[in-house]
């Protein structure tokens, strides 16, 4: 019996190898682009979140971010839309939100009101966990409205390297 199964178990190692060489490589994905935008009834959040390092120290030292160049800023400011539903003006609002590590550790996030001339918007800093991917889970209600607006949003950044 053993004499029976070698020929097709050679037939079968042969065809598998007579298919070619390697497979082909596959297709690149396209990288994702995260639209940093959350749209709502009436009103819109935009954010954002870039490294520390990022920002010349003195803008750091004028907003008061006292973190080092090794952490992150988070920007978030919520605008009205108009009737054509095109962002107006910014409005303030509750903002929240946190980081949550791959441990599943959340940290949440301390937001500051910056305001210049009539726009107002919200920043908070952020530890960086070098090339670790991290949740950021941002919520905005605007001051009028009953109705918020949330955007989970997962990124990995890489500390600067000196």
């Amino acid at each position: 019996m053993k004499s029976a199964r070698a020929p097709a178990i050679l037939g079968l190692f042969a065809l598998l190898t007579a298919c070619g060489a390697e497979p082909p490589a596959p297709v690149a994905a396209r990288a994702y682009a995260d639209p940093g935008v959350v749209v709502g009834s009436g009103h819109e959040m935009r954010y954002g979140i870039v490294p520390m390092a990022d920002i010349p120290a003195p803008v750091r030292r004028a907003y008061g971010l006292t973190g080092n160049a090794d952490g992150l800023l988070v920007n978030v400011s919520v605008l009205q839309r108009n009737a054509a539903g095109q962002a107006g003006t910014s409005v303030e609002s509750r903002v929240s939100g946190s980081v949550r590590r791959l441990t599943g550790q959340d940290s949440p996030l301390e937001f500051q009101v910056i305001r210049t001339g009539e726009t107002v918007s919200y920043i908070a800093q952020a530890p960086l966990h070098d090339r670790e991917p991290v949740t950021f889970l941002l919520e905005a209600t605007p001051l009028q409205s009953s109705s918020g607006m949330s955007a989970r949003v997962v990124r990995q950044f890489e500390r600067a390297r000196r």
